[in-house]
């Protein structure tokens, strides 16, 4: 019995090390990247990231599987911030470099594969308010093809708001941020770039959504919602919802075909739209809420709305009681932009203004949401980017595409386009392959 008790507290002390081990990496390589520019000492701090990668695998022997500790699952998350601002460093989007100033991806649903492989496009508000196409396979993005320069096509608009496929993926619709106040309308292109027409619309496009096979919801500034008709080649809108507050951001659940509106007046609208495109009825489902609303998004696994806010704050809703179940105040320093989970709603990430991009396991959230410990948060995991974060794509569970850009009145900052993996183990490799 003595030496079992022994035995078990070597054991535990080697395991502690071994933690202690993997901070110590972490924060080293942590460090040094977020204080270098040059290239030569990025290396060396992603292959000392890439060390604690390996002294964390050891903690997988059997030997330690009986050991209970609140410190490991922080000590990972460390390390895979870390893991992955080094990925970013040393060159794991080096393909993507070409772009700056992306403000919004659209997938090519059907492209999209579990193994990290897809098609996706990108908006930007370049000069020339240029649209690329990225294909991705296994995590590897290719060289990106600049399919379309809006600015030819229309003169009087000064770069890209918001574009998506159909879901027919045979084409897609564009949003356009106009010089002047007169002009305001939204244009179609086939699925290789080409412009195909442009139809003026009441006021400024905000959000577009896929609508059946060929179609869209548009939201405007105003709040209003218009179908898009885009079978033709003209784009014929027409009016399904007038709203009384500016909109603030939005959310499409396609499955049941409800449109959710954040509007000015703090409070969130349920739209439920039939299937021929009409607005069937309206109900005020959330209101006033603390502080201007930025960005929303329904987990219809979980039953949650979760409404991000100018301040950076994160509130988890239950769509069914209408109460707050979960709020996050800290995880961003101001102003949440997107707020995008993958298809199986295994994973979401938040981003804002503060460059920073956090990746939350739903089920793991909600492991902390059902305990009812009001004290207890659920930290997610940290990314950083070069400027402020406006729009991700997921590919599969396990990569993703991030585009940022300078918000504001800020001329310095170009921004750029970032393909990252989301799985630990996944990151971990990938690093092992750069540094090699």
């Amino acid at each position: 019995v003595i030496l079992g008790l022994i035995f078990e507290a070597m054991t535990r002390e080697e395991y502690l090390r071994i933690l202690e081990a993997v901070r110590d990496y972490s924060d080293e390589a942590s460090k040094i990247l977020s204080r270098t520019n040059t290239q030569q000492q990025r290396l060396e701090a992603a292959k000392i990231a890439s060390q604690g990668f390996d002294e964390f695998q050891k903690i997988k022997q059997e030997k330690f599987n009986g050991i209970t500790d609140t410190t490991r699952e922080l000590t990972q998350k460390n390390l895979f911030s870390a893991l992955t601002l080094a990925y970013q460093k040393v060159g794991g989007s080096k393909q993507l470099a070409q772009i700056d100033y992306g403000v919004s991806i659209s997938e090519k649903k059907n492209s999209i594969q579990e193994d990290g492989s897809g098609e996706l496009i990108i908006g930007t508000n370049d000069k020339n308010s240029s649209i690329f196409k990225i294909e991705v396979n296994k995590g590897v993005a290719g060289k990106p093809l600049k399919i379309a320069s809006a600015e030819k096509s229309e003169q009087r608009i000064m770069g890209i708001k918001e574009l998506s496929f159909s879901n027919s993926a045979k084409h897609f619709i564009v949003s356009h941020l106009p010089i002047d106040q007169t002009s305001r309308f939204i244009s179609k292109y086939d699925a290789d770039g080409n412009f195909i027409s442009s139809t003026e619309v009441p006021s400024f496009i905000e959000k577009i959504f896929p609508y059946g096979e060929s179609n869209f919801l548009a939201v405007d500034q105003k709040g209003n919602v218009y179908l898009a008709e885009a079978s033709s080649n003209k784009i014929r809108v027409s009016s399904l919802y007038e709203a009384k507050d500016e909109l603030m951001a939005a959310e499409f659940n396609e499955i049941n075909n409800e449109l959710f509106l954040a509007l000015s007046n703090r409070k969130v609208v349920i739209l439920n739209i039939s299937e021929n495109g009409a607005v069937e009825n309206d109900k005020v489902a959330f209101a006033e809420f603390e502080s201007e609303i930025s960005a929303v998004k329904l987990v219809r696994s979980k039953n949650w709305l979760i409404v991000g806010t100018r301040l950076g704050e994160l509130y988890f809703y239950d769509t069914i009681t209408k109460k707050c179940v979960y709020k996050s105040l800290n995880e961003h320093g101001g102003y949440v932009n997107c707020i995008v989970s993958d298809n199986d709603e295994s994973n979401l990430v938040s981003g804002g203004r503060d460059k920073i991009l956090n990746i939350w396991n739903i089920e793991e959230l909600s492991t902390v949401i059902s305990s009812n410990q009001v004290d207890k948060d659920y930290q997610p995991i940290e990314f950083n980017e070069v400027e402020s974060i406006r729009d991700v794509a997921f590919l599969g569970r396990n990569w993703i595409l991030v585009v940022s850009s300078t918000e504001g009145l800020s001329t310095t900052g170009k921004g750029g386009a970032s393909l990252l993996p989301l799985n630990f183990d996944v990151t971990g490799r990938e690093l092992k392959k750069l540094v090699k």
